[in-house]
């Protein structure tokens, strides 16, 4: 398994001189715009009270210094850009995988103790406990059913389900006729 390198920064600005939201809105539009198309990275928009605007960002690297060299990039271009004075910076970098063979286990997703997976709620059971043919379904859930006509006859080929189908739909704007135009002489 190889490792990945999530760098991730919060970056917060001081926007009392603005005044107006809408003013505040522009900004933080005018960064994420700027950073999205020099830099290949995650922008967001992040909550924040008061006089501060907030921005988000997220990097993928292959290794620690190449995560911290593109953050200090995009900060240093931040900054560079001078739209309102940064008041606080907060970067994190996260490391996933373990850089050896590929054990089967994910020590970043394990489940906690106690906890219960979707596919088990879902009443699938745990992924070693389930057994090796899939289960049958209720019909209508993820099967398709042979349709079978109104009298209760025999089932309906496809062709018949798909032309009797048609027969009940309103026609498209492009399958009617056109409009008849009329003309007064006079």
């Amino acid at each position: 398994m190889s490792l990945v390198f999530i760098a991730a920064c919060r970056l917060t600005l001081d926007v009392a001189a603005l005044g107006a939201v809408r003013a505040k809105k522009q900004l933080l539009r005018r960064v994420v715009d700027r950073v999205k198309a020099r830099f290949t990275v995650a922008v967001a928009e992040l909550p924040e009270e008061g006089d501060r605007a907030a921005v988000g960002f997220a990097v993928l690297a292959t290794s620690n210094s190449q995560a911290k060299e593109a953050m200090s990039r995009l900060l240093r271009f931040v900054e560079e850009m001078s739209v309102a004075p940064v008041t606080d910076v907060v970067t994190e970098i996260t490391k996933f995988g373990d850089g050896g063979e590929d054990s089967g286990e994910h020590p970043g997703f394990a489940i906690p103790k106690g906890e219960r997976t979707l596919a088990e709620a879902e009443g699938l059971g745990a992924w070693e406990h389930r057994p090796s043919a899939p289960q049958p379904t209720a019909p209508g859930r993820g099967q398709a059913q042979t349709p079978r006509p109104s009298a209760g006859g025999p089932p309906l080929s496809l062709e018949e389900a798909r032309a009797r189908a048609r027969a009940l739909r309103k026609p498209r704007d492009w399958e009617q006729p056109p409009p008849r135009r009329t003309t007064k002489d006079g």
